[in-house]
């Protein structure tokens, strides 16, 4: 479910995939409570509806540093290894990537797909020669969108496809034509030129060694990612955990008797220790049940855990219960 709040296309889905998400989890405050004062304020960095204004061609991972750390432990057989060893492990890594890397080039460069060489693709030109496969399989997707619009024997009439509008972001993020601009071409019967994609589903770079073509493009190291850099922005009412849960029906709510434990709607700014210290309070103050069981004195007593050793408390530095494991006999 929480992959369904970061990559949804719109907006609007993503606040309904969160609600859903508090709804499902109403149980587990903590875990709600840290994603919401930790992940949800910018959400404006990682969710896929918000990143699709910005020219990232695809990539989702956020940090080449965190994939790093994680491939070279493969590389080593424990935690215990020295310098020396991690230094080696390194080189290895760097190595196999670079043979990696040099074998997905050599496939691309080598037309293996037939789906290419079809008459059907002759709309990309010369980009079959000189994209990607990976660039191809883009294209190939906004193609299949292109041909609801495409007269048929079947459907003559279909329904037309206009001019790019505001929400059509494809050419912007991956650097190729959108399905608009390849249905404009198949009724043109023009074809694509490599120029019409970004350099950086080529092949390989032009051999043309002219200095009026390096003044057109020059040799600079310029970041082919963009990464929203905005600061966090208080979440919305709407999005507070347990809104989804204040419409429950009286079958969902808790029978009388039972203390709630859960929190409370929190809106963005309401400290959690003094929604914790509230909701304890409440938990706190006797029943008609405590009462009687305490008058006849009944030895057995109900206590209310509070919660463990969690991130979500941990964070909001609120005092946690101490270790069984800690305490000395």
């Amino acid at each position: 479910m929480w992959k369904a709040v970061v990559f949804a296309e719109t907006e609007k889905e993503h606040d309904n995939a969160w609600l859903m998400l508090c709804k499902e989890f109403d149980d587990q405050r903590a875990i709600l409570l840290y994603l919401y004062r930790t992940y949800m304020p910018i959400r404006a960095q990682w969710a896929r509806c918000f990143i699709r204004g910005y020219r990232n061609f695809g990539i989702r991972v956020t940090s080449g540093t965190e994939a790093s750390n994680n491939s070279i432990k493969s590389y080593l057989l424990n935690g215990m290894s020295h310098l020396f060893r991690l230094a080696e492990a390194i080189e290895e890594m760097m190595a196999d990537q670079e043979a990696n890397f040099t074998d997905r080039c050599a496939q691309d460069g080598v037309l293996t797909k037939r789906e290419y060489s079809r008459q059907t693709s002759d709309y990309l030109g010369e980009l079959r020669t000189t994209m990607s496969l990976k660039g191809l399989t883009l294209i190939t997707t906004q193609y299949r969108r292109a041909l609801k619009g495409v007269p048929t024997k079947s459907n003559p009439k279909p329904e037309l496809i206009g001019n790019c509008g505001v929400d059509c972001l494809v050419s912007v993020e991956l650097g190729i034509p959108c399905y608009h601009k390849v249905y404009a071409k198949l009724l043109s019967g023009k074809t694509f030129s490599k120029w019409e994609v970004h350099q950086r589903w080529h092949l390989r770079e032009s051999a043309v060694d002219s200095p009026y073509w390096r003044i057109l493009d020059p040799k600079i190291a310029t970041a082919l990612r963009g990464r929203p850099k905005n600061v966090a922005q208080p979440v919305p009412e709407r999005l507070a955990i347990g809104a989804s849960s204040q419409h429950r029906g009286p079958q969902e709510r808790q029978p009388d008797g039972q203390p709630n434990s859960q929190l409370p709607c929190l809106p963005c700014g309401t400290p959690v220790s003094t929604a914790v210290e509230g909701s304890r309070a409440r938990n706190s103050q006797p029943t008609v049940g405590s009462l009687s069981s305490e008058h006849h004195g009944s030895p057995r007593r109900r206590a209310a855990l509070g919660p463990g050793n969690t991130t979500g408390i941990r964070a909001s530095g609120q005092r946690m219960q101490p270790s069984v494991r800690r305490q000395r006999v």
